[in-house]
This record gives structure tokens, C-alpha cells and sequence, in this order.
């Protein structure tokens, strides 16, 4: 009897040993998959915002996604968040780039690394309601209330041309939650905010008011994403699927859906 209890404990040894070894050899020749925390906004639509299930989507996310069907060996997550608080979650580490238009100059280039391939155009202008006749130019926006977003490039543009018209200044009120501009202009507590011109559609229709854009642009940019400088990987792989993104026309079918015309990079 102890013969066979013998016997029987051997034989379970080498089992349990044999799928040990199965499951560990699985593991070593498996790779995990590196992640990309793509930083974006949940309430700006058409470019980040969240949909009737709570589910991350708009242009900036959708683009993202189509990203990381090309690129398998990561794993992409979206982190929703203040506009305010993009930046300063890239500086910490917190996230690995953000997707929300980011601009790309000498000054933003001394602290980040960006990617080569570009993935929409943005011209920024002055958006004001469709009845209002009263501002036509920044000179017709002297004196009254523009809403723009805190830390952005067309910020720094207003701020220095108040410099440069000290008698009558623009009032610039910053905003980081884009979703209140258009109710500030129909409740007139503004009068003009700063976006693409693609939110003359875009507003339009997701709170079903009438808008128009004026003036001259205050930038004709296109948007990158930003990363840490020790990302040159990263960079590299983003760059690539960028690339085919652009040449398969994904990036001016997720531009006409979301924008309503083509905003891709030619």
C-alpha cells in the first residue's frame, strides 16, 4: 500500500512540475504590453466628451484609437481631466501625451518632445453669435469679454496684443471647461470666444445655437502630441502610425465625421 501511495505522490510531482514549467515558459516567451495614458478632455464635443454610456469618445479619442489598432504592442487608456491639468499631468508622469490640439513651437519645444507627423489643422478665430453684427475684428473686440482657454497659444496672442493696445484692452476671461462658452454668449455674459472654425458647425450643433467665425485667424497651426523627452520610442511608433493614418485617409474620415469637413494634414 505505501508502495503505490508512493508511486501515486510521484506522479503527481511530475505533473504539477510539468505544468509549472508549461506556464512559465508561456510567460517568458509572451511580452506585456507597454501602455499609452492618453490625456485628454470628457466635455468638449466634437473633440472629447463622454457618450450616453459614459464611454470616452469625440474626435481627439477616436483618432487615438484608430492609433493603437496599429500599434498592438501597446495599450491604450484614456485619462479624462481639466484642461488645466493636461500639462502638469504630462510633467508628473502621470500621463504619456495628450490629445487635444496641442501646439508645437520653439518655446513648447524646449520641454517636450513632439511628434513629427502632425494629425489635424486648427485655424483659430473669434466665434460669436450669428446675430451679432457688432464684431467683425479684435479692433471691434476691444472693450468686451472674450472667453479663451487658460495657457493656450492663442491666450499668449490676445494677451500680447492687450499689451500692444493698453488704452483698450480685450477683457479676457479664461475658461478651462469648453462646454460653458457658448451658454456665457447666449446668456451675454461674453460677447466672442476663441476656438477653431470648426466650432461654427460643431457648437452649432451640439447646443443647437448659431454661430459664425470673424476676423482675421489668430493662428493657422497644426496639432501634435506632445510627449517626454525621453520618449523617443514612443515617438518613432507614434510618427509611424501617424503616417499611415494620413496616407489611408483615417485621419480626413474621422475629420469630415466629427468637424464636418477635412481638417487633416496634407
Amino acid at each position: 500500500m505505501k508502495k503505490w501511495n508512493w508511486i501515486l505522490f510521484i506522479l503527481v510531482f511530475v505533473l504539477i512540475s510539468g505544468c509549472s514549467s508549461a506556464t512559465g515558459a508561456g510567460n517568458s516567451g509572451s511580452k506585456s504590453k507597454k501602455t499609452i495614458v492618453v490625456g485628454t478632455v470628457d466635455s468638449w464635443n466634437p473633440y472629447g466628451f463622454l457618450d450616453k454610456d459614459g464611454k470616452p469618445t469625440g474626435f481627439e479619442v477616436e483618432v487615438f484609437k484608430e492609433i493603437g489598432k496599429l500599434l498592438p504592442e501597446y495599450e491604450v487608456r484614456f485619462e479624462l481631466m481639466q484642461f488645466e491639468n493636461l500639462y502638469v499631468s504630462l510633467d508628473s508622469g502621470k500621463i504619456s501625451t495628450i490629445a487635444l490640439q496641442a501646439e508645437r513651437n520653439a518655446e513648447t519645444e524646449k520641454k517636450y518632445l513632439f511628434t513629427d507627423e502632425a494629425y489635424s489643422v486648427l485655424q483659430t478665430k473669434l466665434i460669436v453669435l450669428e446675430s451679432n453684427n457688432s464684431i467683425n475684428s479684435f479692433a471691434d473686440a476691444q472693450g468686451k469679454t472674450v472667453l479663451v482657454a487658460a495657457g493656450s497659444g492663442d491666450a499668449k496672442f490676445l494677451e500680447k496684443y492687450n499689451e500692444q493696445h493698453k488704452d483698450k484692452p480685450i477683457k479676457l476671461e479664461y475658461v478651462s471647461d469648453p462646454s460653458t462658452v457658448v451658454k456665457s454668449l447666449v446668456d451675454k455674459r461674453a460677447d466672442a470666444f476663441v476656438r477653431g472654425d470648426t466650432a461654427v458647425i460643431t457648437y452649432g450643433d451640439a447646443y443647437g445655437v448659431k454661430l459664425k467665425a470673424v476676423g482675421e485667424p489668430i493662428q493657422n497651426r497644426k496639432s501634435y502630441y506632445p510627449l517626454a523627452k525621453d520618449q523617443a520610442q514612443l515617438k518613432k511608433d507614434l510618427d509611424g502610425a501617424l503616417h499611415t493614418l494620413r496616407e489611408n485617409g483615417k485621419l480626413k474620415e474621422l475629420s469630415v465625421k466629427w468637424l464636418k469637413n477635412d481638417y487633416s494634414p496634407k
